[in-house]
């Protein structure tokens, strides 16, 4: 028991420090390379995290097991909504979350959880159409967010400074 928690903690204190030094500072370097957005340096490090939940994801739903996937992709939304509100709580950024300037961001959160609830509960996780469904919510989420940083959506403070734009804040 003592030696499995050991292994747990040194297992934590590794992803920490990978995802630090060789995960987030690079793609920070890349992105004021590429002088991207918050909200676009925000989506690449949410596909590189990722990564290795979808190498997980793909190897389990070739077992079959797609209920599995399901409740794993959940998981992880509920995981990551709660850690998003607890930094932001943490770091007293939480009233600034809930201006109408994220309004999109809000409802794409919440429906980030309600939408796999409701294909659980219902039964069709594993339905074709469910997964044609995703995958199309998905192009449309990326549709919208490009319409969105074409027609000068709001940006923050930093992002207006760099690109010279007044920031649209309320």
């Amino acid at each position: 028991m003592l030696t499995s928690a050991l292994l747990f903690a040194g297992s934590m204190v590794g992803i920490i420090l990978v995802a630090r030094f060789a995960l987030y500072e690079p793609a920070q370097k890349l992105a004021r390379a590429a002088n991207l957005s918050r909200s676009a340096t925000g989506q690449m490090l949410g596909y590189l995290t990722s990564a290795p939940e979808l190498v997980a994801t793909v190897f389990v739903a070739a077992t079959g097991l797609f209920a599995v996937v399901s409740y794993n992709i959940l998981g992880s939304n509920i995981v990551n909504v709660l850690l998003a509100a607890a930094a932001a709580l943490w770091f007293k950024q939480i009233r600034s979350l809930g201006g109408n300037e994220y309004r999109f961001e809000q409802i794409i959160v919440i429906a980030s959880v309600i939408i796999p609830i409701a294909l659980l509960v219902t039964g069709q996780d594993s339905a074709l159409w469910s997964g044609i469904a995703l995958f199309a919510g998905y192009i449309a989420y990326l549709v919208a967010m490009r319409k969105r940083h074409q027609a000068g959506a709001p940006v923050e403070v930093e992002d207006a400074e760099k690109s010279g734009r007044t920031a649209s804040l309320g």
